[in-house]
């Protein structure tokens, strides 16, 4: 077997996304390659700091063999494994995958359009981050879009940067029957998120509300309609199988989220959804749209709003060549 070799990527976003957490406006990582039994393999390092990765230096520290401290590098980490599960040749199929199509943050007038081209596109469900605007504003924003595209299901998602009145507020306002969830409402223990979400009536999805061992202490149902993974912080894959089996015994949906991935790194989280969780749901791999530039040539397809993936093994032929270059595939 090659060596792993690596090369780092940057892509700008087309506009500037805001959230409660920051205003992303680049995303940094690496690319990795290897030859493997005749074939070529190549997976991602997807680095995004402000959500809970290492930082690019950390990364480059790691894959240069400068330093092992693997347990504050979970993107690194989970890029390896990515590349070794790759290299087992189990996701050697084509995969249409249902997404959800991230609306940008700009005026209330880009939004709608944005979710108008959604619904020509024949997406079924929208994500609209909250929390950063004035509160009203969100409330008209929402009921707007229920109003003009009564056909789009809506997912919410406020980083927690709402409080619980101001939920309460929000929900008295709310076009509920058009509202998938709300993901990461607010920041409150979980035993006062069960009594909120009971008191406003509207199902809450968790993302970096409680975090895994939280989750896994917590005697009972945790009480989320969905459980929203980013796996590039999470780490190694074989350590997530106690939660997966608490979310499958719950019957809790896992949804997987992109970090602004390129199409390689979506296409592994695309695969990965096809085990963890379940492909009649749609994922949060709906960003490619947002990214000026790819990893591959051409990048992943989008059609009628699934996400058209090819096996893990056919990812390196299609790598754009000054990548194939560097990585020596």
């Amino acid at each position: 077997m090659s060596e792993i070799l690596h090369t780092p990527i940057s892509v700008d976003l087309r506009e500037p996304l805001v959230t409660a957490h920051a205003t992303i406006f680049r995303r940094r990582g690496f690319l990795l390659g290897i030859r493997h039994n005749g074939k070529k393999y190549v997976s991602e390092v997807t680095l995004l700091p402000e959500f809970g990765t290492e930082h690019f230096e950390h990364a480059e520290r790691i894959l240069e063999g400068e330093s092992m401290m693997l347990l504050s590098a979970p993107a690194c980490v989970f890029g390896l494994d990515m590349l070794h599960r790759a290299m087992e040749q189990r996701d050697d199929k084509e995969l249409r995958v249902p997404i959800t199509k991230l609306l940008p943050s700009g005026s209330n007038k880009e939004i709608i359009t944005a979710a108008r081209q959604a619904a020509l596109e024949s997406f079924d469900t929208v994500k609209l981050k909250v929390g950063f605007r004035k509160l009203e504003e969100d409330i008209a924003l929402v009921n707007t879009l229920a109003l003009e595209l009564p056909e789009l299901v809506i997912r919410l998602d406020a980083n927690m940067g709402w409080s619980p009145d101001d939920v309460i507020a929000f929900a008295k306002e709310l076009p509920r029957e058009a509202v998938e969830w709300i993901e990461d409402p607010c920041r409150v223990s979980m035993e006062l998120w069960h009594a909120l979400q009971e008191e406003v009536g509207i199902p809450f999805a968790c993302d970096e509300a409680f975090g895994e061992k939280e989750i896994l202490e917590h005697e009972g149902d945790p009480g989320f309609k969905a459980l929203v993974i980013k796996p590039a912080r999470m780490g190694p894959l074989t350590e997530r199988k106690p939660l997966l089996e608490k979310m499958r015994k719950y019957e809790i949906p896992v949804i997987m989220s992109s970090m602004f991935d390129t199409s390689v790194g979506l296409a592994h989280l695309a695969h990965l959804a096809s085990h963890w969780s379940s492909l009649e749901i749609a994922q949060g791999l709906g960003t490619l749209h947002m990214l000026k530039t790819d990893t591959l040539e051409p990048g992943l397809a989008v059609e009628a709003g699934h996400l058209v993936v090819p096996p893990l093994a056919e990812l390196a032929d299609k790598l754009m060549p000054d990548y194939t270059r560097a990585l020596d595939l």
